[in-house]
């Protein structure tokens, strides 16, 4: 029995391509890293090499070395003391608020806010840069539809329950404005 073997040329020729392009990469690689190595090795000798210019620490030492005097005691140092915190910079002065005046022609849109709010809007306008500002007064709509008046800690159903003073006041001075503003002529 006689076998004859055929050769596929076409396996052959990829065989050798990848052969070839194997070797030529792996010398190239070789090389590359021949040349990083020389590289490596020439910083190494300059940051090796002596300086010859001497700092001024080495200076010193070399004097003391030769001075027959004994050199001072450093001076003790002091702590220094911790840094102090800068000052905080004056809290700025509320401007005045300038309230536009609608003219009499022209009726204002009706805004999509409740009434409360509209109300609540101007009163804190009015109050704003006055200490009434700093008693964290403002108006809110309870769950019935009713105003409720909140005056500090304090919070009363209507503006009928609010003491009379100031609040009270102020309070009512934004209503009529809001009457002028939103309700002209009626």
């Amino acid at each position: 029995m006689h076998v004859t073997w055929t050769i596929n040329w076409t396996i052959v020729g990829w065989v050798l391509a990848v052969l070839v392009f194997y070797l030529i990469g792996f010398y190239e690689g070789q090389a590359k890293g021949y040349k990083r190595r020389k590289r490596e090795e020439e910083q190494e000798k300059l940051s090796n090499a002596p300086n010859p210019i001497q700092t001024a620490p080495e200076i010193k030492t070399e004097v003391e070395a030769a001075s027959p005097i004994t050199p001072s005691p450093a001076p003790i140092q002091q702590p220094l003391p911790p840094p102090q915190p800068a000052p905080l910079p004056p809290l700025p002065t509320p401007l005045p608020v300038e309230k536009p005046t609608p003219k009499k022609a022209e009726r204002p849109s009706t805004p999509t806010s409740s009434i409360v709010e509209q109300i609540n809007s101007i009163l804190q306008e009015r109050i704003a840069g006055t200490p009434l500002a700093y008693k964290r007064i403002f108006l809110s709509q309870s769950l019935e539809g009713g105003v409720v008046v909140h005056a500090g800690q304090e919070r009363y159903d209507g503006i009928n329950e609010t003491p009379e003073g100031e609040v009270k006041d102020a309070i009512r001075a934004a209503i009529a404005e809001w009457e002028k503003k939103y309700t002209p002529g009626l």
